[in-house]
């Protein structure tokens, strides 16, 4: 599942630097499911697209909750780092002609990727981790 430490929605503002397309602001609500090995499952999720900061709060079945608050800031030519509590944790890109952004997390416990796609005024992420040995994908579908 989700846990330790969950990475979701990216965001990206380049697009006023005239370098990357952006997602956009709000605040999108929806639900997630996750499959690794041997076990899946589903979950809520809410995320916050304001300037170049986003806070996501996940939701699990249990009832616990976890958040995470990241910072795509940009560098050149629509590449940016990912910066989280004032430490850059990892990069990613956004590409110029579609709403599309990418990005990846690694650390001594953790390789994460995921991907961000708007269609339809809908808010498209789906990606995989590798934490402490334990492999996740999972994908989400989130509305205004």
């Amino acid at each position: 599942m989700k846990a330790a430490v969950v990475l979701g929605t990216a965001l990206m503002t380049i697009n006023a630097l005239g370098h990357a397309a952006s997602l956009p602001e709000g605040v999108f609500k929806g639900g997630g499911t996750w499959k690794s090995q041997n076990l899946s499952g589903e979950y809520e999720v809410s995320s916050e697209i304001k300037g170049r900061i986003i806070s996501s709060t996940y939701k699990l079945p249990d009832g616990s909750t976890k958040q995470w608050v990241m910072e795509m800031r940009p560098t050149e030519n629509g590449f940016f780092n990912v910066v989280s509590t004032n430490n850059v944790v990892g990069k990613g890109y956004c590409l110029e002609h579609v709403i599309l952004c990418h990005y990846e997390v690694k650390t001594d416990e953790l390789s994460l990727e995921e991907t961000l796609t708007v269609q339809n005024e809908k808010l498209y992420k789906f990606g995989s981790k590798t934490e402490k040995g334990f492999r996740v994908m999972w994908q989400e579908a989130l509305g205004k």
